[in-house]
């Protein structure tokens, strides 16, 4: 879990449209939960980096945190591909694979209408807009451009672990709660 440092969560709701098409080669875990305090409330996600072995591609895959849900497996998750230049362009393409791999099911062949306006164009728009905040987070997480540190020094305890921390099922480690800032 990392807690994002105030002043980032301004900065990063100013994303760009920018996709970090290497966030795989980056990725410091296979899953991390990021919150932190936003203007409205507590704003957190689990942001998951998926391999899809069919399709030989990687996805991030983002399940928002941000309203009260029964059970963990009731958040909605967002899968979006890691292609393309634009978070939009992105989205795009998993709305394309998801309707590709829905025709698969089905047996049935649909040519969707990519237009502007059309409703895969809408619908890319929207996932788009939705998780920009979140992309912008992971490309941020997985750069130099933070310094991440291990909670347990503001309680006056030793760090069980540096940034990125090492993988949960080789150190025996329970998960570790990481504050995360501007580069120094």
């Amino acid at each position: 879990m990392v807690n994002i440092h105030d002043s980032m969560v301004v900065e990063l709701g100013k994303a760009s449209e920018r996709m970090p098409a290497d966030l795989a080669q980056r990725w410091p875990l296979y899953g991390l939960y990021i919150v932190s305090d936003a203007p409205s409330g507590a704003l957190g996600a689990f942001l998951h980096l998926e391999w899809d072995e069919r399709e030989r591609r990687a996805e991030l895959r983002i399940a928002p945190d941000v309203s009260p849900t029964a059970a963990l497996d009731r958040i909605p998750v967002q899968p979006l591909h890691l292609e393309g230049d634009t978070v939009t362009e992105a989205a795009r393409r998993t709305v394309l694979s998801l309707q590709a791999g829905i025709d698969r099911f089905l047996g049935t062949q649909t040519i969707p209408d990519i237009s502007p306006g059309s409703a895969v164009d809408e619908t890319a728009r929207l996932i788009a807009e939705k998780n920009a905040f979140w992309v912008a987070a992971a490309d941020w997480l997985a750069s130099d451009r933070t310094t991440p540190f291990d909670a347990a020094v503001l309680g006056g305890g030793d760090p069980t672990d540096q940034w990125p921390p090492a993988k949960t099922h080789s150190t025996g480690h329970a998960p570790m709660l990481g504050l995360a800032g501007p580069a120094t």
